[in-house]
């Protein structure tokens, strides 16, 4: 593979699978662009992934933490969502509860590529699917699993039982999914959920309140509807050592009260982005349903228009990108944990394969990175979506810490960023890195 140096990244391995011809992308997938679908398909399934009691927390505390879970609130759940238009073009959606996934553990053990070619693998009688084809993205709750290992045992990583688990039943459930497609029609819709989001330090006073919502129906009413929204699901504490996701529970459960089906939470960009701590009314797990359900009213009382078009595209590539982070460098140094893969070269630390994409799906659109980007990069990329429906997908097919844009850290005032975001994270290359592997896709017009 080509490997392409940057400013500010160590290089960006392209993976020239789309081709983007007279500015235009391919439709990747079973189709091949010979024609405009005209209508497409969609299936739904989910597995209950609540790992033991015992099992480390993710999110809170410092490496090593080991915030050990005690009880289960609700269900940990991942989520598979199937489409597939008539000219064969698949797009598969996965969502888990957990703090985040890494894309490679090396030697360790399996990590979230292996579960997109296990999915892809086994779908390929189903639908015409490759692994670059499949998202997977996690809320980002911090009371759910770690399937990173940051939080493990010193020395250790993710138990590989766990691992494994997570795999085998995410790829059932989207079996489960594929050989259940039915007809559907896409309605997409927007809204804003202001005073519910709050910027750290305070850092900025910019925040990305949009509510992005994509509802599949089939005949016997709503299948799934995907949402997205960026805020850190953190309502319950670092104290809380129950198994839940969170606000996400509350919006589950809310919406599927009313329309009689599951919705899947897409985390948005969120680096310093958190809840204001009087909002929303209640404390500890009434606070989450509080939050959840004021997500879930955003959503449904979205005004919803009708997909006019069906097609599905992708593009990717993948960055490689130096640490300079103190935390994961103290993790891995002196801890051992951090089981990502990366590599040394001069002196230097890197980690490998960062998994950066775009999608469009019928009339969304979705960016998708592989940690915490800021709003500012968000709202940087609707700006250049055609679509009318505009996702931004972090902790998407990673999960590498905080991605902050120079411009960010300029602006901040505040010394949040620099104290703290910047340290958790690849740190000052790895903004730069993701948006300029972003630009390499040439999806939009400079």
């Amino acid at each position: 593979m080509p490997y392409i140096f940057t400013n500010g990244c160590k290089k960006i391995r392209l993976e020239t699978i789309c081709l983007a011809l007279a500015g235009l992308l391919c439709a990747c997938g079973g189709g091949q662009g010979e024609r405009e679908p005209s209508s497409i398909a969609a299936g739904y399934a989910e597995a209950d992934i609540t790992p033991p009691i015992g099992y480390p927390l993710g999110g809170f505390g410092a490496p090593g933490g080991l915030r050990l879970a005690t009880g289960v609130h609700d269900p940990i759940l991942t989520q598979v969502a199937v489409f597939e238009n008539d000219t064969g073009q698949a797009f598969v959606i996965v969502t888990n509860d957990s703090a985040g996934y890494f894309y490679d553990f090396g030697d360790w053990g399996p990590g979230l590529a292996d579960l997109r070619r296990s999915i892809a693998d086994a779908l390929r009688g189903e639908v015409q699917i490759e692994a670059e084809h499949v998202l997977v993205a996690a809320s980002h709750t911090h009371s759910g699993p770690d399937l990173v290992g940051f939080w493990q045992e010193v020395h250790q990583g993710p138990p590989l039982q766990y691992l494994n688990q997570v795999i085998d039943q995410t790829t059932e459930a989207a079996l489960e999914a594929a050989s259940d497609l039915e007809p559907v029609e896409l309605y997409w819709g927007h809204a804003e959920l202001p005073g519910y989001s709050k910027r750290d330090g305070p850092c900025s006073d910019l925040v990305d309140n949009s509510v992005e919502v994509l509802e599949a129906r089939g005949a016997g009413g709503s299948l799934v509807t995907l949402v997205n929204y960026a805020n850190h699901p953190t309502t319950l504490k670092e104290d809380n050592t129950e198994l839940t996701a969170d606000f996400v529970w509350g919006l589950r459960q809310a919406m599927q009260k009313d329309t009689g089906a599951p919705a899947m939470f897409l985390q948005g960009y969120i680096a310093a982005v958190h809840h204001p701590a009087d909002l929303p009314a209640g404390e500890g797990f009434e606070k989450a349903e509080n939050l959840g359900s004021a997500l879930a009213d955003a959503a449904l009382q979205a005004p919803r228009t009708a997909a006019e078009s069906f097609t599905i595209e992708h593009a990717w590539t993948v960055v490689s990108c130096e640490i300079q982070g103190a935390y994961p460098l103290f993790a891995y140094h002196d801890l051992g944990l951090m089981k990502r893969y990366v590599f040394e070269e001069d002196d230097s630390f890197y980690v490998e394969n960062m998994a950066v994409s775009w999608h469009r799906l019928g009339p969304a659109e979705f960016a998708v990175m592989p940690g915490e980007p800021t709003p500012e990069m968000g709202l940087s990329l609707k700006e250049k979506m055609s679509s009318p429906a505009r996702f931004v997908i972090g902790l998407g097919d990673d999960s590498i810490g905080y991605l902050l844009d120079a411009e960010a850290i300029a602006k901040d005032e505040s010394g949040q960023l620099e104290g703290y975001e910047l340290e958790m994270g690849p740190g000052r290359p790895g903004g730069p890195a993701v948006l300029e592997a972003m630009d390499s896709l040439g999806w939009y017009a400079e």
